[in-house]
């Protein structure tokens, strides 16, 4: 089990202001972290972020994070694009592998995870670290 590629998928929001308590009341989850503009080494991309993460899993593919963020979200969409439009927020799935050369894990994405991406108007991300 050890052996197998380490993937974590985040459900991010990011703006200007500082919505983090009205997003989190809105739906009803408790952020993994969040991170204030203060805490940005680069002031250029230093915004308010409410982020849900997997947190990092032992797994051989992506759609198994990729359940785990819809049981959640999944009924949520039209709060989270309220949300967007209303305080000029960005969303974005992340999805971060850490594999060893030769054993990276299997990188699909379901048709459910294209298609809530797509209704709150999503950009999908992938970070890849292999060692």
């Amino acid at each position: 089990m050890d052996n197998l590629p380490k993937i974590e998928m985040s459900f991010i929001l990011t703006g200007k202001e500082n919505y983090l308590s009205e997003i989190t009341k809105a739906l009803a989850i408790e952020p993994s972290r969040i991170k204030k503009k203060e805490e940005f080494r680069v002031a250029e991309y230093a915004s308010f972020m409410w982020e849900f993460t997997t947190g990092k899993q032992h797994s051989k593919s992506v759609d198994f994070q990729s359940e785990e963020l819809l049981k959640l979200f999944r009924g949520k969409e039209e709060v989270i694009v309220k949300l967007v439009n209303s305080y000029n927020l960005k969303p974005d799935l992340v999805v971060i592998i850490h594999a060893e050369i030769g054993d990276g894990p299997e990188i699909n994405l379901s048709k459910e995870i294209i298609k809530f991406a797509a209704e709150i108007e999503a950009e999908i991300g992938f970070d890849v670290y292999f060692y």
